[in-house]
């Protein structure tokens, strides 16, 4: 599908109608300014093929399009689109659904992190929905492990006998060249090695005059220092200061000491214990005693209280019965009575309670009046509601009235159609004219139901209603209402009062019952009160009496007991305390106070005994310790040879020290030196008086005539180390031999670990296979696009992470994956322009729709502005579809038509927007523009791979890093050819061709130099590891926050890192030293922490680094399978091995 024309005749924003007409079926170029009218042009087009995403009444549109070579017609009238073929009205084509619309028309807007977010998580979850599930291939992947260990011994073995077999075969072909020219070697050596003795002695001579002379002048220097310069060692202020820092030391705690004993002998003497300490366990007995006693004289005194409280008891009740006869001659009363009394007084009262509610009630309800009956009343109320219901003003008639003024205007509008328009109009007046005529027949039968109502109301008898309005027919409502509540409420009174008939009966029984318990009650108390409530209180008065006094006898006995406990205990506790010569208490309080003091003294003493004798035993030690210290001291000045205490003397001796010992160093020196040479010359005595001067003038006479013997003898020496190596015939042989048995034992090594390198090999291809078919086609071209886009630094992927899908990106160089939201903007609008562009041509339904952009390339650098280009061209092509760029920047058109030439492609003339809307023309010409430079990949032709690697500025090669950001320079510096078509295709590092091969564009070299450089990765990444067995971190920032250095020392500690170029073990070194002046501040303990903080934070490593033939040999088990296809060898293996080992050590 392709449009062919769009004229937007009225949109928001749009004053004058433009039309715009593609010039292709492939790629299309718009230029225009900005308010040009291209945003609008785009919302255009989006709401004549999704009409729902724009929803403005004013919209008027006009496009034609082609459809397999037939034309199509679109218009849009506000909210309504219509589709024609040959103008005939037809259905909509068949196109992606609205929520996708944004597929196919985006702009920079859409692109953005806030905008069009929707659309992308709808194709985030479309994405998901196809992916299928991975399979758990990790047992199957543990069965097959090889180990890196297994036949290492083994293949050591064989690399060194066969280097053995080959520098012996080397070392016997050239020992027999050798061997012919050593005659004459001989020959030339003999000739200058007299010349060469004669030289030796003449330098000797020289070097013996210039020593002899140096020698004087030390001498002479050192005769005028003290004697006493001899003893000193260098050290000695700092011992001296030492010692009389120690002797301090020392001294200070005496006084502490002295003072401590004094006062803990004054506090024992104060303490006043003559048994000594008395111990918790002995003490807490009568604590608890002294305690218990006080509070059963606690309770003593209570119980006091209550028998004074129970004796007023008793004689008030007894005064209470003086109005009966005296308590001696009452007869005994039991509770049972008292119990039965209160009953009778309970009984009695509710009697005559209930007498008195009868009495109210009847009088309450004989009152009344007659009135209407109930029945009457009820029919009159009926009939009024019922007139009211038909007259009163409701929602209903509010409808009947709206409807009515319907049909009055149906009827007006039906008239004027019917007269001025189509006779048609006419059926509408009909409608109106019926709507008219029910209404009036409601209306006719509502006043008939309400006369009926006002007939059957004057038939009751009631009062008569002169004024039927709805306000008075209210008011004689409300009145019939109050007189049917009265009628109810006169039926209620008369059932009352017959209820009330039934109670006064029972009443009569149950007061008759009252005075016969009355009359019995007063016979078994013998008494006659006068009155029920007299004849209660008598009684209970009686009992009060009887438990006054059975109270009082009970308090007094446990008085009585509680005294005896209380003179028993202070008879113990003043036992203790005489024991303790103490005199004796009276009562618990004293026996506690007693106790405390008795605690607090013992306390004291055991406290001043404990410190007396600690003090006692430090205040020797201390002692000792001064005495040990003074013998130190002299014994230090002794050694000095000074003075005790000449401590000037002592110093200024020190600040000569270095010369001096500098002087003594020189002199020893030279007379070593001296004896040496004169015993070099002992058989030359005619040498031993040369001057400098003489022995200088024969030297360089003798130099003369010597200049070759170096080399010489060099070569003689090389000759006879080649036929030591050689050795015997038979060491030949034994070696091929050992060989033999060597590679026999590895090839069986090598047959057990076989069929799992294959099972290995065919685990991984089978586990790439399901990862590429489990992964949908959409993401696997926006991956692709993405991939182009970016020059295979990013992968694409879906993140199953949350419970709602969306896009992240995997970085191949830092190996980390990344969300929408860590992306610059650029990078970002590249991603989800390419997830767009891919399910764009995922969700068609056999209709391709054409693609619009409108500046959506405005962040990209020129490498990636370039690669889209020439992404969409391919994409126009394959699929056929038509693609729209619009844009603002003239230059664009430039930059298109410069990509796409080196394509073979050229555009025609963009469309200039701004000239066709009437503005000034935004378009140049091509030549007037200058596009932006993009970086071009130099050809190796003509150039060695040292040449070209500096020519592309490679960087150098570091281990530790990951391999994925490793220049594939160092992997294919033997085949430049293919290194030049991978940087074209934009992968320069391990992490983009990985990228590559993962999004299917390996093809552009061989099947057969994919899998060379696939085994070389794998190579490098076994050497990556081993290399960095051993070897520590050289980064600052990670050595400081390991050291845990403060801000202060931060400074000077980090330049003498960097004086050791990173190197943390000779960094350590000089710290362990102490000799620098910036490290003076660390103790070593300091140093000691400072690297256990280096070795637990990974910094160093204190493994052996691997040699090179080492790390050959860890290298080669874990690149088996491709050593087992022919993809390598051993040679290369070394090769590669060598080449970056050398390179690392640089």
């Amino acid at each position: 599908m392709e449009l062919r024309k769009v004229t937007v005749r009225q949109m928001p924003g749009v004053k004058e109608p433009f039309s715009v007409q593609p010039y292709s079926s492939h790629l299309n170029l718009l230029v225009g300014p900005n308010e040009s009218g291209k945003t609008t042009l785009l919302r255009a087009v989006r709401a004549i093929l999704w009409p729902g995403t724009e929803s403005d009444e004013s919209i008027s549109i006009e496009s034609q399009w082609t459809e397999v070579g037939e034309t199509l017609m679109a218009t849009r009238e506000k909210a309504k689109v219509i589709w024609r073929r040959d103008g005939k009205k037809i259905s909509r084509p068949l196109l992606p659904d609205e929520r996708f619309a944004r597929c196919f028309t985006l702009g920079l807007g859409d692109l953005l992190l806030d905008n069009g977010s929707s659309t992308d998580a709808d194709i985030a979850a479309e994405i998901y929905r196809q992916m299928s599930g991975r399979y758990d291939l990790t047992a199957i992947g543990e069965q097959l492990t090889v180990s890196s260990k297994n036949g290492q011994t083994e293949r050591k073995i064989v690399r060194d006998l066969r280097k053995t077999v080959a520098g012996i075969q080397r070392a016997q072909r050239q020992l027999a060249r050798e061997e012919d020219r050593l005659p004459a070697v001989y020959a030339e050596r003999d000739r200058v090695h007299a010349s060469q003795a004669e030289l030796d002695l003449l330098k000797t001579a020289r070097d013996l005059a210039k020593e002899r002379q140096h020698l004087r002048q030390v001498r002479a220097a050192l005769a005028e220092f003290p004697k006493e310069m001899e003893q000193l060692q260098g050290h000695e202020k700092r011992d001296l200061e030492a010692l009389k820092t120690d002797y301090a030391q020392f001294r200070s705690p005496l006084p502490d000491c002295e003072k401590a004993i004094q006062e803990a002998r004054t506090v024992i003497q104060s303490c006043r214990l003559p048994h000594g300490p008395i111990g918790d366990g002995e003490l807490s007995p009568w604590v608890e005693r002294a305690g218990s006693l006080q509070r059963v004289e606690i309770k003593v005194e209570e119980k006091r209280g209550e028998v004074t409280v129970a004796q007023g008891a008793l004689a008030g009740s007894v005064e209470h019965l003086a109005p009966e006869p005296a308590p001696q001659g009452l007869i005994p009363l039991d509770r049972e009575v008292l119990g039965d009394l209160e009953g009778f007084l309970r009984e009695a009262e509710a009697v005559r309670q209930e007498r008195i509610r009868i009495d109210t009630d009847r009088n309450y309800w004989q009152e009344g009046q007659k009135g209407k009956s109930k029945a009457t009343l009820e029919w009159g109320m009926e009939a009024l509601r019922n007139w009211r219901a038909r007259k009163a003003y409701s929602t209903g008639h509010k409808v009947i009235r709206n409807l009515s003024w319907l049909g009055v205007i149906a009827l007006i509008l039906g008239v004027d159609l019917g007269w001025f328009a189509h006779w048609s109009g006419f059926v509408l007046a009909g409608v109106g004219i019926g709507m008219l005529g029910v209404i009036c027949l409601y209306e006719r039968n509502r006043d008939l139901a309400a006369q009926q109502c006002q007939r059957q109301y004057g038939k009751l008898r009631l009062k008569p209603i002169f004024d039927w309005s709805l306000e008075s027919v209210d008011s004689y409502l409300k009145e019939l209402e109050e007189q049917w509540k009265e009628a109810v409420e006169l039926e209620r009174r008369a059932t009352l009062l017959d209820e009330l008939k039934a109670r006064e009966e029972s009443l009569a029984q149950k007061e008759l019952q009252v005075d016969e318990k009355r009359a019995s009650l007063c016979l078994q108390l013998q008494v006659d009160p006068g009155g029920d409530l007299q004849l209660f209180l008598y009684a209970n008065r009686i009992l009060k009496w009887e438990e006054a006094g059975e109270k009082l006898a009970g308090l007094k006995a446990q008085l009585s007991r509680l005294e005896e406990m209380v003179r028993e205990s202070l008879e113990d506790l003043n036992t203790f305390f005489k024991r303790q010569g103490e005199p004796d208490v009276q009562d618990a309080a004293a026996a506690r106070g007693r106790l405390e003091d008795l605690k607090v003294r013992s306390a004291r003493l055991e406290n001043a005994t404990r410190i007396l004798e600690r003090e006692s035993v430090r205040h020797d030690e201390v002692k000792s310790r001064i005495k040990r210290q003074e013998e130190r001291i002299r014994s230090f000045w002794n050694k000095t040879g000074l003075q005790v205490g000449d401590q000037g003397a002592l110093y200024q001796y020190l600040d000569w020290l270095d010369e001096y010992r500098n002087l003594v160093n020189e002199g020893n020196h030279c007379e070593q030196n001296i004896r040496e040479y004169e015993k070099k010359l002992n058989t030359r005595e005619d040498l031993f008086e040369l001057t400098c001067k003489e022995a200088g003038s024969r030297v360089r006479i003798c130099e003369q005539s010597v200049a070759k013997l170096g080399a010489v003898m060099g070569e003689i020496g090389g000759i006879q180390a080649s036929i030591r190596q050689v050795g015997k015939q038979d060491s030949l042989e034994q070696a091929l031999a050992d060989l033999s048995d060597g590679e026999q034992l590895l090839e069986e090594r090598r047959q057990e670990n076989l069929h799992k390198v294959a099972g290995r090999f065919l685990l991984e291809r089978v586990r790439a296979r399901h990862d590429k078919q489990s992964c949908p086609k959409v993401l696997r071209c926006a991956a692709e696009l993405f991939a182009k886009f970016t020059h295979h630094k990013y992968n694409l992927i879906v993140d199953e992470r949350s419970d709602s899908p969306g896009f992240r990106v995997f970085e191949v160089f830092s190996q980390i994956g990344k969300g929408l939201s860590e992306l610059s903007d650029g990078t970002r609008i590249q991603l989800l322009l390419a997830v767009r562009l891919a399910f764009a041509g995922q969700i068609e339904r056999g209709i391709k729709v054409p693609i619009f952009l409108d500046d959506v390339l405005t962040t990209s650098d020129p490498s990636r502005f370039q690669a889209i280009v020439e992404s969409l061209n391919v994409l126009a092509v394959e699929q056929e579809r038509q693609i729209v760029y619009l844009t603002a920047n003239p230059s664009d058109a430039v930059r298109w038509n410069q990509t796409l030439m080196k394509k073979g492609v050229k555009l025609e003339a963009p469309i200039d927007l701004g000239q066709i809307r009437g503005m000034a023309k935004t378009t140049s010409p091509i030549e007037t523009v200058t596009g932006l430079a993009v970086r071009e990949v130099p050809s190796p032709e003509g150039r060695s791979a040292d040449k070209y690697g500096a020519l592309l500025q490679v960087p150098s090669l570091d281990f530790r890093i990951s391999v994925t950001s490793v220049h594939l320079f160092y992997l294919l510096r033997d085949d430049l050819g293919t290194l030049y078509a991978l940087l074209k295709a934009s992968a320069e590092t391990v992490g983009q061709w990985q990228a590559l091969v993962d999004g299917g564009g390996h093809r552009i070299i061989s099947e057969h130099k994919v899998e060379r450089l696939l085994a070389r990765i794998d190579l490098m990444k076994a050497f990556s590891q081993s290399w960095r067995i051993g070897r520590h971190q050289q980064n600052k920032a990670s050595v400081w926050a390991a050291a845990g250095i403060s801000d202060p020392h931060l400074e000077s500690l980090n330049s003498l890192f960097e004086e050791m170029k990173g190197d943390i073990r000779r960094f350590l070194s000089v710290l362990r030293e102490g000799r620098d002046s910036r490290t003076q501040h660390l103790t070593a303990v300091d140093v000691e922490e400072l690297e256990n903080r280096f070795v637990k934070s990974g910094l160093i490593d204190k493994r052996p680094i691997l040699s090179e033939d080492e790390i050959v040999m860890a290298a080669i088990p874990p690149v088996e399978s491709w050593v087992a296809q022919g993809v390598l060898s051993i040679e290369e293996i070394s090769r590669l091995v060598h080449d970056w080992y050398m390179q690392t050590a640089h």
